[in-house]
């Protein structure tokens, strides 16, 4: 087959197909394999890229994208319109980030990280050995370091840490039309145009305005006669579950980040929150079976890492065993006119500790 011919994505032979092992037989999507994708930037094949592009969600391309060698990922990046390898660049592992990071020229980094979120690209400076996050913040422009850095300032923890600065922002006192007219112009470059956020001319931040009822106002009207006076906001040293929840309890697209002077210095997105609310789950599952919380997901863990997070738990119940051993030790003489009770002892000690691992109702509630 000629290489600029183009291949049919819905065929098993050619790397890309309907997966219906990861889902029902009424949701099918469209999977690309890694060695698929590895031949097509080999071949140089633009039109196959840019096909894969528009037929594959981000997150599926990225797994693949993460299992290729970083020469092909390079060419992958120089090769496909910046704004469809953005979205790509967040979703790749940390350390393919960084071996991206690494081998780039300043002049490729420059193209690819300005097309970056600066939230998403402040967890990933934050992750990065000081080298490489140098070499990213000097590829930024001057407004994305800016955005940037004051989002690196606040604790990990906090509604700053996640923000975003990037949304959509206009005066109390603005037209419907000229807000409509003012969203398409740059809409874009926001985050997200569900909800848009309201000021008055103090700067303070005084409700929100979703797109459907910006949409159905009459173009004369002004913001402040269709806001949400009442709309939810956090302040930046927020902690960043508690944000997830007000998000999911009023059933947000987005939730207004204000400073000590109530100003809107930023927003935190759904998206944002399903991740938080993701880890906070992880975290109680990982400490409920005795495990130090883990920076990396399970599979990504090394086991020798997976080990030194469980050895201060092995070491305790290693000492609380010898208390055990000298029970049983004590009880050898009684225990030998009925040998066959020895062998229930294993059988009750994990029976009582799975007991003790069972989460409460409570708890299920709250993962969910």
């Amino acid at each position: 087959m000629d290489d600029n011919e183009q291949k049919p994505l819905d065929t098993p032979e050619e790397g890309v197909d309907l997966n219906e092992s990861d889902t029902s037989e009424e949701v099918r999507v469209k999977t690309i394999t890694p060695e698929h994708l590895a031949e097509v930037v080999q071949s140089k094949n633009k039109a196959e890229l840019d096909r894969i592009f528009t037929e594959v969600n981000d997150i599926d391309i990225a797994e693949a994208a993460s299992e290729m060698d970083v020469k092909d990922l390079i060419v992958l990046f120089r090769d496909v319109n910046s704004q469809q390898t953005a979205p790509l660049f967040d979703d790749l592992s940390q350390d393919k980030k960084e071996e991206l990071v690494k081998a780039l020229t300043d002049k490729d980094l420059v193209k690819l990280i300005n097309g970056q979120a600066a939230d998403d690209l402040a967890d990933t400076v934050g992750d990065m050995p000081a080298n490489l996050a140098i070499k990213v913040l000097h590829a930024t422009d001057k407004n994305m370091r800016a955005d940037i850095n004051q989002i690196l300032k606040y604790k990990p923890e906090t509604a700053g840490a996640i923000m975003t600065t990037e949304y959509l922002e206009f005066k109390e006192s603005q037209t419907v039309g000229a807000t409509i007219e003012a969203v398409r112009t740059i809409g874009r470059e926001a985050e997200t145009v569900y909800t848009i956020f309201v000021r008055n001319d103090k700067r303070k931040f005084v409700g929100t305005v979703d797109l459907d009822d910006l949409i159905f106002a009459k173009q004369d009207q002004k913001l402040s006669d269709i806001m949400n006076k009442d709309a939810p906001s956090v302040h930046v040293q927020t902690d960043r579950e508690e944000v997830a929840n007000i998000i999911r309890r009023y059933d947000l697209n987005a939730v207004a980040v204000l400073n000590d002077d109530e100003c809107l210095t930023g927003i935190v997105t759904v998206d944002d929150a399903v991740d938080v609310l993701t880890a906070e789950a992880n975290e109680d599952i990982e400490k409920m079976n005795a495990v130090a919380p883990m920076e990396d997901s399970y599979l990504e863990t090394h086991p020798w890492q997976m080990a030194r997070k469980c050895l201060p738990w092995i070491v305790i119940l290693l000492i609380l065993d010898t208390f055990s051993t000298a029970v049983v030790d004590k009880l050898q003489v009684p225990f030998r006119a009925y040998m066959i009770l020895i062998s229930f002892i294993p059988v009750l000690m994990d029976t009582g500790g799975n007991a003790g691992g069972k989460p409460s109702p409570s708890s299920s509630e709250d993962w969910r």
